[in-house]
């Protein structure tokens, strides 16, 4: 959804949905408050210096951490990653969750539609 500019502060708090985060459609209203940090990763992803490592991402609701991560795949990324986005608030109920029910959502995330490796699970076809 393209988002209009706010003429009141009104409209500003109304526009901004924490649980929404911004992405290319809506750029114009980015401001990079993580670009040294997201340089940095972009450039390790690329040059594949950080092969075995997982990235867990926290902080406060609203903060921008989806929306930096929105913005850190480019060509580059895309290139060498099957970029995934898996929102856990689109996922879970948050009143009944476990670590398993993350693992095999994050797992279902990186097989699904990925025919290499929907062949090595048993019982996909």
């Amino acid at each position: 959804m393209k988002l209009k500019k706010a003429t009141t502060i009104e409209e500003a708090y109304q526009v901004f949905d924490t649980q929404n985060p911004l992405d290319q459609v809506n750029k114009e209203f980015y401001v990079d408050i993580y670009h040294e940090d997201l340089l940095k990763l972009r450039k390790d992803l690329v040059l594949n210096l950080i092969p075995d490592k997982s990235f867990f991402v926290t902080g406060q609701s609203g903060n921008g951490k989806s929306t930096a991560l929105n913005f850190l795949p480019d060509t580059a990324i895309c290139k060498k990653y099957d970029v995934k986005y898996l929102y856990g608030r689109d996922v879970f109920k948050l009143d009944h969750i476990d670590i398993i029910d993350i693992i095999l959502m994050v797992g279902y995330t990186i097989v699904n539609g990925n025919a290499a490796l929907e062949k090595k699970i048993p019982g996909r076809t």
